[in-house]
């Protein structure tokens, strides 16, 4: 017969409370499992792999919550439609534009790789070849000069 254990395992990052569902119901197993000052190659990998499980079955439940936009058809986009009118995003586009064009030129091409294309700051510091500060320094006074000017 086989019992539920919980044994304290130390995880990638911290210690956690590891359930085992069908740990074995031999008390001398069971004892070294919970026994914090036991080393064995069996009983670590035995561990290892529960976690490893529990970490597969976690990341399976995100897989079940999520969906990717590739899943879905034409069909579908009738769901996702926009209540706003064309026009007003264009006019919003040409508002944005507007704005930005008063950062300098180093501002806008910071701005456009951070907020449009979606890279970090640290993604953009290397590319510049400079620190992280300079690039957040950068996209603050273009903001401040954004906000001075709405």
């Amino acid at each position: 017969m086989q019992r539920p254990l919980t044994v304290k395992y130390q995880g990638k990052r911290k210690e956690i409370n590891l359930f085992i569902e069908d740990c074995p119901d031999d008390i001398e197993i069971r004892t070294q499992l919970q026994d914090p000052n036991y080393k064995a190659d069996w009983k670590t990998a035995y561990l290892d792999s529960h976690y490893e499980e529990r970490l597969n079955n976690q990341k399976e439940s995100r897989e079940d919550r999520h969906s990717s936009l590739e899943s879905f058809t034409y069909e579908d986009a009738k769901y996702f439609s926009s209540r706003c009118n064309p026009h007003e995003i264009l006019e919003e586009k040409e508002r944005i534009n507007s704005l930005i064009s008063l950062c300098t030129e180093n501002q806008q091409e910071i701005l456009i790789l951070h907020y449009l294309e979606g890279y970090s700051k640290t993604e953009i510091a290397k590319m510049r070849g400079v620190d992280e500060s300079a690039i957040r320094r950068t996209i603050n006074r273009a903001i401040a000069t954004i906000k001075r000017n709405l």
